[in-house]
Formats: C-alpha cells, structure tokens, sequence
C-alpha cells in the first residue's frame, strides 16, 4: 500500500477544498490496525490532507454511508477493487 502512487490532481484538489469542507475518505478495506495505520501513512506520504477515514466491509456501504448523510455534497470513486492482490478492477454493479 505504501508504494501505491496516486494521481497528483486528486491531492491539489483535497488541498485546495480542505479547509472549506469535510474531506473523509471511505475505504472498503479491513478495518484492522496494521491495515488503518498503512492507510494513514499513505494519506499523510501522499498530502492527502482530509478530515477523517471510514472502514466498511464493502464497496456497496461507501454509498449507503453516502445516501445517509445529508451533508454530503460531493462523493467521488473510482469504484475498483483488488489493489492488495496487484490485479485490480473496475466494480460495474
């Protein structure tokens, strides 16, 4: 996870936004120690600046978490899966 690269639009984007909204990302990865600590490292190497980090067990909780804050303005993911295995891909349902 730590050697993960990411796009660099997507860190401008949660610098530039974070100090007038929210910015929790939601992750469909275990919410275990070794698993959360390697996220926050990856977060904070990157500049991910952010507010929070939500767990779930899978994909379709990230929208149900989503459709039940009334907060929410903004949702954005790009829906794959399979990181950890090094072959990922695209969720379509």
């Amino acid at each position: 996870v730590l050697i993960d690269t990411c796009k660099q639009s997507a860190v401008e984007f949660c610098k530039l936004n974070y100090l007038s909204y929210d910015i929790i990302f939601i992750t469909a990865r275990p919410n275990k120690l070794n698993i959360v600590n390697d996220t926050k490292k990856w977060l904070i190497k990157n500049e991910f600046y952010h507010t929070n980090i939500i767990f779930v067990n899978s994909i379709h909780n990230k929208i149900s978490i989503i459709e039940n804050d009334p907060l929410s303005e903004l949702f954005i993911d790009d829906f794959t899966k399979g990181y950890e295995t090094g072959k990922y891909t695209i969720q379509e349902d």
